[in-house]
């Protein structure tokens, strides 16, 4: 059966295959907390594990996709990259495993995610265009779950359970932690960045009407509440389109009529049905979210509080010593990040050198490569790994963030299985 438009209200929008793989997507994907370490990915896997031991025709395919050159080259790479963090953090006697502990829970990660696509393609025979599509969805879901907890302060106060973030103060303009994930800021706004281009590429290539544009407004809406760098990824994506859309130009611009009109709607509703929520948006939220155009405005030019953080991170720069070498330094002993610092290029060549820094790249080559080999949707891929390259210029990303590593490896095992790459498998 084909996958539908999820923005469509067809039968097939809502049938078994699209809600259940949207929802173990989100489960996955978001990792939020349930019982102590216990998160939704680890309950994906555990749910997947269960319904593959009931045959042996299923636990023969979980072992097949197990043993796949593609998972074990993945496991090869971990334990080469967790040796290298016990190497230098002897060498250097410093003792910080800080890194290590998030490779290995990596690594748990990844294990239960090759549960989930084991049963997701025995189940459905996923394709990569459906698996794009679920991962959307899934982030669509997060937008409404966020925009209920930024108007319900009970809803907001019960996601903390979940995700374990500070206490949002609204009194004070905070909007983060109202997502159902574990990361609610930096990882969140940066995977919403990724979908941003998947949606081009998916929907506004084929088809630009209200319902296509609406979907993309959703998006919007989500990143409101997880992070600005998430609109970096849209912006990628708009570039991606213009591009690569083989639309008139007079219709590539009729996304923006469509969003001014969407708007329009939204603005109007919510002022008649929702004012107080209205007054909370133009006082905290818009501030917060469009801060760089409102500091340009009023003359302080294209900046905001992290941007200024940013470039204070950018003035700590490593010895040549030290970027040759490392320091196996990767926290403080209080936890914060060591010297401060958070850009991804710098905390590597602070923590194992260039040498260590080129294997943790290459790692990060290995999960997308397969998907690079899918002509349909390469150009695509290249511009997501060029748009997370740029997002190292800010935090840790490529091969060490969890969400991003989550949706590469469900795309790019979805591609291996799907077309039977044999190298991989």
């Amino acid at each position: 059966m084909n996958s539908s438009n999820i923005l469509t209200l067809k039968k097939s929008t809502f049938d078994n295959v699209n809600v259940v793989g949207t929802f173990l997507v989100f489960l996955y994907v978001f990792s939020f907390y349930i019982v102590g370490p216990v998160t939704s990915s680890i309950l994906a896997g555990i749910l997947s594990l269960i319904s593959l031991a009931k045959s042996s025709r299923s636990r023969r395919w979980l072992l097949k996709c197990l043993s796949t050159r593609y998972f074990c080259g993945i496991c090869a790479f971990l334990v080469t990259l967790i040796t290298l963090c016990i190497v230098y953090s002897l060498a250097h006697l410093t003792f910080d495993l800080s890194y290590l502990k998030v490779l290995v829970a990596q690594f748990v990660h990844l294990l239960f995610g090759c549960f989930v696509m084991a049963w997701l393609y025995e189940k459905y025979a996923v394709t990569v265009e459906r698996m794009l599509k679920w991962i959307i969805a899934a982030y669509i879901v997060q937008g409404f779950i966020e925009l209920a907890a930024s108007c319900t302060p009970p809803l907001a106060s019960a996601l903390i359970y979940f995700n374990r973030a500070d206490l949002v103060h609204r009194d004070e303009g905070s909007i983060r932690g109202l997502a159902l994930a574990s990361g609610t800021t930096w990882s969140l706004g940066l995977t919403y960045g990724m979908v941003f281009i998947f949606y081009f590429s998916i929907y506004l290539m084929r088809k630009i009407n209200f319902l296509t544009v609406a979907g993309l407004m959703l998006l919007v809406v989500g990143t409101f509440f997880a992070g600005r760098t998430g609109f970096v990824g849209g912006c990628i994506g708009f570039v991606y389109f213009m591009l690569f859309s083989r639309k008139a130009l007079h219709k590539k611009l009729s996304i923006f009529v469509y969003v001014i009109f969407i708007i329009a709607i939204i603005c109007e509703l919510a002022i008649i049905f929702f004012p107080e929520y209205v007054e909370y948006a133009v006082q905290f939220l818009l501030p917060w979210a469009l801060e760089p155009l409102f500091n340009l405005l009023d003359g302080k030019g294209l900046t905001s509080a992290s941007t200024n953080t940013l470039d204070e991170m950018w003035d700590v720069t490593p010895t040549i010593q030290q970027a040759l070498l490392g320091t196996g330094h990767f926290t403080n002993e209080d936890g914060s990040y060591y010297m401060h610092v958070d850009i991804g290029f710098t905390r590597n060549l602070f923590y194992w050198g260039v040498g260590g820094y080129l294997i943790l790249v290459i790692y990060a080559l290995y999960l997308i490569w397969p998907m690079f080999k899918n002509r349909q949707y390469r150009a695509m891929m290249i511009f997501t790994f060029l748009y997370l390259m740029m997002c190292e210029y800010k935090a840790m990303t490529i091969g060490f963030n969890k969400m991003v590593v989550s949706i590469i490896f469900l795309l790019s095992f979805t591609q291996i299985l799907e077309n039977k790459c044999r190298r991989y498998l």
